[in-house]
Formats: C-alpha cells, sequence, structure tokens
C-alpha cells in the first residue's frame, strides 16, 4: 500500500509539470500478454495516462506513465507470477503524414518499478499463492526493477469532441529480473520479461 501511495504521488508530480508544457494528455487502456523470454503467454492488463509533446507536425514525446498488472511463468520452481509494475515508457513519435488522422510509430525504452505481486509453487508442496517479495539478496524472488525497449504503432484520429489513438506497444525487458545475488548459483537462469499489449487512449481535452 505505501509503495503505491508512493507512485500516486510520483505521477501527480509527473502530470504537473508536463502539463505546465501544455501536451496533449490521454487517459489509456491496455490489455495484452506477458511472459518470460516470449514463452508461455499470460494476460496482462494497465490503465495509466499518455503526455504527447510536439516538437513539430509529425515529431514528438511520448510520456506514458501506466500501472501493469502483468502476469508471466517463473521458473521450474515457480510456476506462475503476477507482478504489478509502475512502467514508465519514453518514446519519441513519428507520424506517417500531415494529415490529422494519421498513422504512428514510436520508438524507446521504458523503466519499470515493481509495486508487489504474488507467485504459485510448482514443487508438488501446494501451498497456494505466495507474496512474491521484491530485493537484490538470495531470499528475495525478483529484482525490484525492469527495463528494456519500448515500441509502438497505431493510428490517430479526431472525432468530434475528442482525439483518439488506438495501438500496439511491445515491451522488451533487457534486465535479468533474477535478484543479483541469485544470478550466479548454480541452475540460475535469466529472466527478462516481454509484454505486448493493445491500447485505446482517449484524449482529456475537447476540440
Amino acid at each position: 500500500m505505501k509503495k503505491f501511495v508512493i507512485t500516486l504521488f510520483f505521477i501527480i508530480g509527473a502530470a504537473t509539470s508536463l502539463l505546465a508544457q501544455k501536451p496533449q494528455v490521454y487517459i489509456t487502456l491496455s490489455g495484452g500478454f506477458g511472459s518470460a523470454k516470449g514463452k508461455d503467454a499470460k494476460l496482462s492488463s494497465g490503465i495509466g495516462t499518455e503526455f504527447l509533446l510536439p516538437f513539430s507536425e509529425k515529431v514528438g514525446l511520448n510520456v506514458k506513465p501506466t500501472i501493469n498488472f502483468r502476469g508471466y511463468n517463473g521458473t521450474a520452481l515457480i510456476s506462475t507470477v503476477k507482478a504489478t509494475y509502475f512502467d514508465v515508457p519514453v518514446m519519441f513519435e513519428f507520424a506517417a503524414d500531415d494529415n490529422k488522422n494519421h498513422l504512428f510509430f514510436g520508438l524507446g525504452g521504458y523503466v519499470g518499478f515493481a509495486l508487489g505481486g504474488k507467485y504459485k509453487n510448482n514443487n508438488g508442496t501446494g501451498g497456494g499463492w505466495q507474496k512474491l517479495k521484491f530485493g537484490e539478496a538470495v531470499t528475495d524472488n525478483r529484482s525490484p526493477l525492469d527495463y528494456g525497449i519500448a515500441l509502438s504503432v497505431g493510428g490517430y484520429w479526431e472525432t468530434y469532441h475528442r482525439s483518439v489513438k488506438f495501438g500496439l506497444q511491445p515491451m522488451l525487458g533487457l534486465k535479468n529480473v533474477v535478484p543479483k545475488a541469485s544470478q550466479n548459483l548454480p541452475n540460475a537462469t535469466d529472466i527478462k520479461l516481454r509484454n505486448i499489449s493493445l491500447y485505446l487512449a482517449i484524449g482529456l481535452s475537447k476540440h
């Protein structure tokens, strides 16, 4: 709960700073699949905001703070993981043409901060869901930090009242989220997260 409150204050502070630059502001909803190294995908979803700072008619900076609920398969001992992350993709966004209604694509990176999670064991002992421990010690289950490449492609439309965006956003993790102290243990494996989602963004300002 403490991490969630701190995250909300961070979002409010970041939003206030970005609003001072008068960006285009959207509310975003997303749904898709999460996995570790692209295998055995599980459902994921997210809700957040999007701030688009235009540099010109075709180029802008897209900042998208999002609460993502990620699911993925773990290791031989942990069959399923459900984790909540505060992800911040930052991308340069390029419009395909000068029309108001246009296609776009984005390229950049993201950083994710773990807020909490749970997992199920797969070692025959049962016990149901257990709390996921985040840290870098041997006794922890996952590193609290994730980062990687963020991409996006989609379409932009100006409706009668508001602007709307619909797109596809892959996030490809580059960081091994196994705790640092456990990475050199016998039989240790790298776990790099993947998430791909369809999202809908609805502009807050009216035309």
